[in-house]
């Protein structure tokens, strides 16, 4: 008899643990999305103005005309080769995104730059980037930063 209600007890306690489980898991996975990162950081400033004028770096320059969108890169040879960009000056378009969508190079994650039917990616450093500075992170090494300055 003893062992009856021990058996019990312990059937009891297997289904008790069981809803709990689920439960905790369901929270967890609740937790996870919203720490996914797919919103962008908080815009709570006015949207800076577009890029104007000629900005340069130890590896090149990039020429803005205000538009916020088309830009002339020039970017030196062997870094060029070294990165597998275009050499030499070229015509194109740029955009600055997060998450494969286009937004304010203050809070975006990459700026992108369209040569022909080429993507050329780079990763922004937004808590660098404003109207004076584009700074990215270098396609050659991940450990260095490159300053475009104005």
């Amino acid at each position: 008899m003893f062992e009856n209600k021990f058996n019990h007890i312990v059937k009891r306690q297997k289904s008790v643990k069981f809803p709990i489980l689920l439960c905790f898991i369901y929270l967890f996975a609740v937790f996870l999305s919203g720490c996914s990162g797919d919103e962008p950081p908080n815009a709570d400033t006015p949207e800076p103005a577009a890029h104007n004028g000629v900005f340069r770096s130890v590896v090149g320059s990039l020429t803005f005309n205000g538009d916020g969108e088309s830009v002339i890169v020039c970017f030196e040879d062997e870094f060029a080769g070294d990165a597998g960009l275009p050499i030499g000056e070229h015509e194109g378009n740029y955009v600055f995104k997060f998450q494969q969508k286009a937004y304010r190079y203050d809070k975006a994650e990459s700026f992108c730059i369209y040569i022909g039917d080429k993507e050329y990616s780079f990763q922004n450093i937004f808590q660098e980037t404003n109207e004076n500075v584009i700074s990215v992170t270098s396609p050659v090494d991940a450990k260095k930063t490159l300053q475009f300055k104005k």
